[in-house]
């Protein structure tokens, strides 16, 4: 009766160490692959960083490349129009 049952617990044991050695399995290739993803998308990120982030422009040099990127705006708007320009 002993040995019955402990052969059965042992059947049991077995089982479940088959189970979750193929979970283990399943779980490190997942694991692999979201790797393999988040290298792709950590390197696509640091492509897209230098155009995205203006490094070694003060915030005062923006706004006066901004401010005659509007005057010249202005100005081509008024030739468009008919009038006279400033300069010209």
């Amino acid at each position: 009766m002993d040995a019955a049952s402990k052969a059965k617990d042992l059947e049991h044991k077995t089982s479940k160490q088959q189970d979750q050695s193929q979970a283990l399995l399943q779980k490190k290739g997942d694991v692999e692959g979201t790797q393999k993803e988040l290298d792709a998308a950590l390197a696509y990120f640091d492509k897209l960083k230098p155009s995205c982030v203006d490094a070694g422009v003060t915030y005062e040099e923006r706004v006066a490349r901004r401010n005659a990127e509007i005057k010249s705006l202005q100005d081509a708007l008024g030739i468009l129009n008919g009038q006279d320009v400033d300069g010209i």
